[in-house]
């Protein structure tokens, strides 16, 4: 298979719910903004701060649950040892898909509310993007690692609405640098997902050891 094959596969292999989850927060908040400024909710202040508080507290949920829509859609790990492709590496592809769909729709969301004038926040152009992604980052990171341990789609998801709540009520109030906030939270979703690879590298070499 050529690499645009495999990508393709992958992306695939995600699942519906991975590759639509952050569009349909990208939509739903690009209708808010439309909806909120036919009926002239506020001042464009006041707009513009609702809308950054729905990019940095919605949309950066659905990565999380769509990343572990796309760890937790293999139901038989197992058989992935079968396969010449580790499965961590397949893991590390598939995240990489949902990181890259999540950074899509996440500048598409930042570029409508820049036009639109309703985007109040000190980050623009380019470094606005990483309001959405930092906590992004970290739910796929929580979420990739949740289903490698626990092995279960619901339960992985709970986990990644713990740390909803965790950023929202205490990350966010105690760390009010947002460059500060984010570059932190990035890196604790990139530790976390190198910890799912390792928890998934682990598991594997458990059942080729089992085989011997």
């Amino acid at each position: 298979m050529t690499g645009v094959e495999i990508w393709g596969f992958e992306a695939r292999r995600c699942g519906v719910a991975s590759l639509t989850l952050p569009w349909l927060a990208t939509c739903g908040i690009i209708s808010a903004s439309f909806a909120a400024a036919a009926a002239n909710a506020g001042t464009a202040d006041a707009v513009g701060l609702g809308m950054v508080r729905l990019v940095a507290m919605v949309f950066p949920i659905t990565a999380g649950i769509a990343a572990v829509a796309a760890v937790g859609r293999e139901r038989m790990p197992e058989l992935q040892s079968t396969l010449p492709t580790p499965y961590p590496r397949t893991v590390l592809r598939r995240l990489l898909v949902v990181t890259a769909v999540t950074l899509l729709a996440a500048a598409t969301l930042i570029i409508v509310l820049i036009a639109r004038n309703q985007w109040n926040h000190p980050a623009h152009g380019i470094a606005a993007i990483l309001v959405p992604l930092g906590p992004a980052l970290l739910f796929i990171g929580a979420g990739a690692w949740a289903t490698a341990r626990l092995r279960s789609v619901s339960g992985a998801s709970v986990i990644v609405i713990g740390f909803w709540f965790l950023q929202i009520f205490y990350l966010d109030r105690f760390i009010g640098v947002w460059q500060v906030n984010r570059a932190l939270l990035s890196f604790a979703g990139i530790a976390f997902a190198v910890l799912a690879l390792r928890k998934l590298g682990a598991s594997e070499r458990l059942v080729h050891g089992s085989r011997e």
